[in-house]
């Protein structure tokens, strides 16, 4: 039987998705050119983390990500939507050449973001990473920015849900969610928590707009 969520937990639930929709505005553009020295084009991604499709359900698709290294800002606490905008900071810093080799990396995409939900204790763990360019997976460069970290991730796979446009509110996002959650349910569709999701936004060459997508992990 499953349990419900503290109040307490569930609040802070709808404060990170709250929070995960001012990030998500921030990686379409949206007022970013006034704080990082990064031209708009360059926050366009030049290279996308390789999956294959494993089926496409109409409403959602079945991907499998390769195994692959990503920079990613972690964080177990997180107290207002001004420390989300960090993390992205840090790894935007990271790309702009914070790192090893001195260097900027090229944008890539998706950037995406994690949350893992403890049912006692809330947030257990936000993590947003950075697919490294191919040129970078073998020796990815050190991070010299605080809080972030290479992290090398196994194959997963995902169900994904997919919508067109920058212009994104917290009823948008809740509405995708739950769409790919009924979706997912009635597919009979195992996993691995649906309290725990990725979300992400990226420029779409194929499709000339923005993109973003809500991603659960699936059950082998």
């Amino acid at each position: 039987m499953r349990r419900t969520l503290p109040t307490a937990t569930a609040s802070m639930m709808k404060m990170w998705d709250a929070a995960l929709v001012a990030v998500l505005a921030v990686l379409a553009g949206t007022g970013i050119c006034a704080a990082m020295p990064m031209e708009y084009d360059d926050l366009k991604p030049k290279e996308f983390a390789p999956y294959q499709l494993i089926s496409d359900e109409g409403s959602y698709e079945v991907r499998e990500y390769e195994p692959a290294a990503w920079a990613c800002s972690v964080r177990d606490k997180i107290k207002s939507k001004r420390e989300m905008m960090m993390m992205f900071v840090r790894l935007i810093q990271y790309i702009n050449g914070e790192n090893s080799l001195g260097e900027e990396l090229a944008m890539t995409g998706p950037m995406t973001m994690y949350k893992e939900m403890s049912e006692l204790t809330g947030i257990k763990k936000i993590e947003m990473c950075y697919y490294l360019p191919s040129r970078h997976q073998t020796s990815p460069p050190t991070p010299t920015v605080e809080d972030v970290v290479i992290n090398r991730k196994d194959t997963m796979k995902v169900a994904v849900r997919s919508f067109l446009g920058k212009k994104l509110s917290m009823e948008d996002w809740e509405i995708q969610k739950f769409m790919l959650q009924k979706d997912l349910k009635e597919a009979g569709v195992k996993v691995v928590n649906y309290e725990n999701c990725f979300g992400t936004m990226y420029y779409s060459p194929d499709k000339e707009d923005y993109v973003t997508e809500i991603w659960y992990e699936m059950q082998e």
